[in-house]
């Protein structure tokens, strides 16, 4: 019988290594539905923002239901158990990470091309 060895790997991913080795976490959850607004906030002061349509199952939820959220994994991810919707930190901060990058390209000019 051989026994295998598993050994701790640090990770490539940045996400992941500022989740699970920089240990960010998320402290608190702020939502305004009437603004399609939902932000966390991080242990190390960052504010991250992302509108609640981005996400099917909590752009129909009521504000009641919106209020009703709960920290889960030590503040690793989002957990909705009414409406059955849970969200990682790394998914939240990938999607607000990709739409911000949209929007600041979204928002510049087109380069012309200079013809000599």
């Amino acid at each position: 019988m051989s026994t295998s060895r598993i050994s701790n790997k640090k990770s490539n991913d940045p996400f992941d290594k500022l989740i699970f080795e920089k240990g960010v976490r998320i402290k608190n959850v702020l939502i305004e539905k009437e603004l399609d607004l939902i932000a966390i906030v991080l242990n190390n002061g960052v504010i991250i923002k992302e509108n609640i349509s981005s996400y099917t199952s909590l752009k129909n939820a009521s504000s009641r239901q919106l209020q009703k959220w709960k920290l889960i994994s030590g503040g690793v991810g989002i957990t909705w158990k009414e409406l059955d919707e849970d969200l990682s930190l790394k998914g939240f901060i990938q999607q607000s990470a990709l739409h911000e990058t949209l929007r600041f390209l979204e928002s510049k000019q087109p380069i012309k091309k200079i013809i000599a």
